[in-house]
């Protein structure tokens, strides 16, 4: 069964997405990862396509904390991942057709019918539109911009949450209106305000996973 996990920047997808996969023990795919990993390995100038290559074949998520650690083969990536230059260079390469292409068919790679937790923005709309779950998560901006903050903390970069705020409103203002993949809910989406605490919105969307999972 694949489940996608789509919504805005900072609504707690991956949080939830991931221990959805803990709990079902599925494979996670984390879409924004994919994107970040370009954007380093564009700014390292490393070539591209030999570096997807590496991906495709070693990548792989350790979710036993809170935020997952990333690894191609046995490289920790996930200090080269949080930067603002890598985070504005992933903004700026989501937008590219040609990225997106090559991505649409690494992401793809990783359903290899054991289940999958997919979590992004345009999961459920366009990479594995015949998901069997699927959910879009929204929260208020400030709320957003608070799990942003103490998200950065963990990996020692400073923040405020005044200016993460201003960043997550140019950010949805970006991926909602793009021309290709906007961010969306797809038409069966089970649409989720994450507010909450992180544990209630798990037990909610736990209830919708295994009412289809016993069908």
């Amino acid at each position: 069964m694949i489940i996608t996990v789509d919504g805005q920047s900072a609504s707690g997808k991956s949080s939830l997405a991931m221990s959805i996969a803990r709990e079902l023990g599925y494979p996670f795919l984390g879409s924004g990862v994919l994107y970040r990993l370009v954007a380093y390995a564009l700014n390292e100038n490393i070539p591209l396509d030999p570096f997807l290559e590496e991906v495709q074949s070693g990548l792989r998520f350790d979710l036993t904390d809170a935020d997952a650690d990333v690894f191609i083969g046995q490289k920790d990536m996930s200090p080269y991942l949080h930067g603002p230059e890598v985070s504005n260079q992933a903004s700026t390469i989501s937008q590219s057709p040609e990225i997106r292409q090559k991505l649409f068919h690494l992401q793809r790679s990783f359903n290899k019918g054991e289940g999958l937790v997919a979590e992004g923005r345009d999961m459920g709309t366009v990479v594995f539109p015949e998901a069997s779950v699927k959910f879009f998560l929204y929260a208020d901006i400030y709320v957003r911009a608070e799990r942003r903050h103490r998200q950065l903390a963990r990996h020692g970069i400073q923040s405020s949450i005044e200016e993460m705020a201003k960043r997550l409103a140019s950010r949805d203002e970006q991926d909602q209106n793009r021309t290709i993949a906007p961010l969306e809910p797809a038409d069966d989406a089970i649409i989720i305000d994450t507010a909450p605490p992180m544990t209630e919105l798990f037990d909610t969307m736990m209830k919708h996973i295994n009412k289809t999972l016993n069908k």
